[in-house]
């Protein structure tokens, strides 16, 4: 996909997530949010995309504390996974800003170590 398409859906999919827009134009299709559980989320199939907002209330599994997104949440930032063709790729958006770092970059604003990448 081209980057500067990914680019100008993510920033739509903010839009979206932050209440300033009802829908995602892309492909010559309207795409509107619906819910998965406790989140929202927006389909986009022709690209094989699929964008999650964080769950506030995200906990590790392993440690039982708040996942880095759920705590960049909970500290006032905007946080939107992105999943091609169904499974994370570590991409997404933070504070309406598409970046293919996700994780480090959630790592790095909470003043974490930032390593590798998951």
């Amino acid at each position: 996909m081209d980057a500067d398409l990914l680019e100008a859906i993510s920033a739509q999919v903010d839009q979206v997530f932050n209440g300033e827009r009802t829908a995602v134009e892309a492909f010559g299709k309207i795409y509107r949010p619906f819910r998965m559980g406790r989140i929202k989320a927006i389909s986009i199939p022709e690209a094989g995309l699929k964008f999650l907002q964080q769950n506030p209330n995200k906990r590790n599994r392993r440690t039982g504390e708040l996942s880095d997104g759920a705590r960049a949440v909970r500290l006032g930032h905007r946080v939107v996974w992105l999943l091609v063709d169904e499974r994370y790729c570590g991409a997404g958006i933070l504070d309406g800003r598409y970046t293919p770092s996700l994780h480090r970059q959630l790592r790095m604003l909470l003043g974490k170590e930032t390593g590798q990448d998951r």
